[in-house]
């Protein structure tokens, strides 16, 4: 049996991204279309927020918010925050013509010019690598530029379930 993938052009600024060589535009079809499918699902709940500012935690090599902000309806500004420095250094050189879009190193966030003024804050496949599974209490995120008040976002009820549909046999 063979996953037949709705192929997707790949941008070469997009592209050009370490995990979205092999997540989103793997050769192998099954992990392809599972990645895709979690970032479509994520840009469509992103889309509430056009015309706004968006904080994407985590950011990655930037994919998430490189796809949002190339839709019909794309936030004002979109700040990608990444604890990895070669992986931000990555997203700034190649997504430096696109005005909208910032990438930082998170102990940055708190400084920014825009802290308090977030809209939303997306975990693309980060959360993992900051919550403490040990921890018994309520797990929250550090308050990285949300709201007027100093507080924690609590993490609750955040997995998004994606259900895999019928697989089809390729002729």
């Amino acid at each position: 049996r063979a996953v037949v993938v709705a192929e997707v052009p790949p941008d070469g600024v997009i592209a050009g991204g370490s995990y979205a060589r092999k997540q989103i535009f793997s050769k192998d079809h099954l992990i392809a279309w599972s990645h895709r499918q979690r970032f479509e699902m994520a840009l469509d709940l992103a889309s509430q927020f056009a015309g706004k500012q968006l904080l994407d935690y985590g950011c990655g090599d930037g994919t998430f918010l490189g796809m949002r902000a190339r839709r019909a309806d794309p936030p004002a500004f979109a700040l990608g925050a990444e604890i990895d420095n070669g992986l931000g250094a990555d997203c700034r050189r190649r997504f430096e013509n696109l005005a909208t879009l910032e990438f930082v190193h998170v102990d940055q966030l708190e400084k920014h010019r825009l802290a308090g003024s977030f809209d939303a804050v997306f975990c693309m496949e980060v959360l993992e690598h900051v919550l403490d599974p040990e921890d018994r209490e309520d797990p929250v995120l550090p308050r990285h530029g949300l709201g007027d008040e100093r507080r924690d976002l609590p993490v609750r009820d955040v997995a998004v379930q994606v259900q895999v549909g019928d697989v089809q046999e390729e002729p």
